[in-house]
Parts: structure tokens; sequence; C-alpha cells
């Protein structure tokens, strides 16, 4: 096994040490290279562009920001076929959280979460996909 070194923030640290001791890692090195499989699989699924995905693409915006809520409709309606169904929640006071349940080609599918990514205001783009076999 190779070894690096990385600097961050201690900020970061903190929050490190406070998932490893809420999710049970024995150490950081074991909760980071955990971070890192997972990211590195959800990049392999999301580059098999021609191949069948799905799973969620999740957005959190302000709840008053009504020209961002627009924004993300929109988008979702000029992807309908690929958005099969979306969930609306006030999460907070503050605070609109949407869940989109897609089905498509991952080149599609990217394709949606960077129109998400690119609508200012937002507050949060997080996607789940996995592959269809």
């Amino acid at each position: 096994m190779s070894v690096i070194s990385l600097s961050l923030p201690n900020k970061l640290i903190n929050d490190l040490e406070e998932i490893m001791e809420e999710e049970g890692y024995n150490n950081r090195s074991e909760l980071i290279r955990d971070t890192i499989r997972n990211h590195v699989k959800q990049h392999k699924i999301e580059k098999r562009e021609e191949k069948e995905i799905g799973g969620i693409i999740s957005v959190m915006y302000g709840i008053n920001d009504q020209k961002v809520s627009e924004q993300i409709q929109e988008t979702q309606h000029q992807n309908e076929n690929k958005v099969k169904g979306v969930l609306h929640l006030h999460y907070d006071e503050k605070n609109c959280f949407d869940i989109f349940l897609v089905k498509g080609k991952a080149k599609h599918l990217n394709k949606i979460v960077h129109q998400l990514k690119r609508i200012t205001g937002t507050k949060h783009i997080g996607t789940d996909l996995i592959p269809i076999e």
C-alpha cells in the first residue's frame, strides 16, 4: 500500500474526526480510503456514457428563491423522459429540497446534473447513481 501525505484545514479535520466517531472508523486513513473508493465508484458509473443508469439527483435551495425554483422546474420539464418523479420538501424554514428519481443513459443524466449546477442560487446538488444491468 502506498503512503501519501495531504494538508487539510482544521475545520475539515474536525469534521473527519466527528464522522470517524459517529460511523465507527478506526482511523482517518480508513475513512479517507472509504470516501475515495466511493468517489471513484461514482465517477466510473457517471462515465459509462452510453450505458443505462438510474438513481437520484438532489437539489437544495432557498425556500423564498422563486427564480431558482422556476429554473429547477424548467430543467425537470425539459428532461421529463429521464426524470421519473420528483419529491419536493420544505426541508426547514429556510430551504427547499428536491429529489429527482432519474433513469437514462449516463451522458443524459450527467447533462441534467450540469444544468442544475449552472443554476445560480442552489445550495447543494448531489447524486447517487447506479448502473442498470
